[in-house]
């Protein structure tokens, strides 16, 4: 029983550590995804370790039932936040890479207008006015045409 009690106090305390690393993550502006997926990989195997645990306890013989309804509730609460841990941790590393592709995507279509903008500039074009006089609507014609033709 009281090596059982050792390692529940053990899983309780990396437990602890996980949960106090994951609230400096969502402070920090910099986030290492493959030290939160190694540390999500730790939050499985504590989950393996607790469901172990609740079996070696089901194994003493002559545990009072009293014992026995606690132990089961200490398990349950472990249980509880190793899964709000997970979550946590899945929350973050999925935020994290969205905000990177958005990052990635809006370089690259920066990028693209930057290319683009430089690419499309030419000189002004200067159109020729037409005044309304029948007169001089031959010219204005032959201007415009000459224009046209020529910018093509």
């Amino acid at each position: 029983m009281d090596i059982n009690n050792r390692l529940k106090s053990t899983l309780k305390g990396k437990i602890t550590r996980l949960e106090t690393y994951i609230e400096t993550v969502k402070t920090e502006t910099e986030i290492d995804i493959i030290e939160l997926k190694v540390k999500l990989k730790n939050v499985t195997f504590l989950q393996k370790n607790t469901e172990e645990l609740q079996g070696n306890y089901y194994a003493i013989p002559n545990v009072k039932e009293a014992e026995i309804v606690t132990i089961n509730e200490e398990l349950n609460q472990m249980d509880e936040r190793l899964e709000k841990l997970e979550v946590r941790m899945e929350t973050v590393i999925n935020s994290s890479c969205m905000k990177s592709s958005e990052t990635v995507v809006n370089k690259i279509n920066n990028d693209a207008l930057d290319k683009f903008e430089i690419k499309t500039k030419i000189p002004p074009l200067v159109l020729p006015e037409f005044s309304g006089k029948y007169e001089e609507f031959s010219s204005f014609k032959a201007q415009f045409d000459d224009l046209i033709t020529n910018n093509i």
